[in-house]
């Protein structure tokens, strides 16, 4: 699962495209945003992402147990967070929860980097 900054999933279709190549099934999902929530509401959002993808990640011939959750800037935090504070995923049956934080070009954003 990968979390885009900001909540812009669009801007980060190009991690989805690359991991999904290499045989990764990728959920990139919509989460809500302060001020129309505030925390945790989106990390809670995030957990109902991971409750929904143990459930059905099966279907699209992915493993239940082998979870990785990555995210870039707010993304990043509600990964961490999900990786590391047990309050959101009580009782969660993954063995293990890696948490990645991605800026393909050391900025704020995740766009595609330019080709050199």
């Amino acid at each position: 699962m990968a979390a885009a900054g900001g909540g812009s999933k669009t801007d980060c279709r190009f991690v989805g495209q690359a991991l999904a190549a290499r045989g990764f099934v990728v959920i990139i999902p919509d989460y809500r945003l302060y001020p129309e929530v505030r925390f945790p509401t989106f990390v809670e959002d995030g957990a109902a992402t991971v409750a929904w993808v143990q459930r059905n990640v099966g279907r699209f011939g992915g493993e239940p147990r082998q979870i990785d959750l990555m995210g870039h800037s707010a993304g990043a935090h509600i990964a961490v967070l999900l990786a590391l504070d047990q309050r959101y995923l009580p009782g969660s049956s993954l063995a293990l929860l890696r948490a990645l934080s991605v800026s393909p070009d050391r900025t704020t954003s995740c766009r595609s980097p330019t080709p050199r």
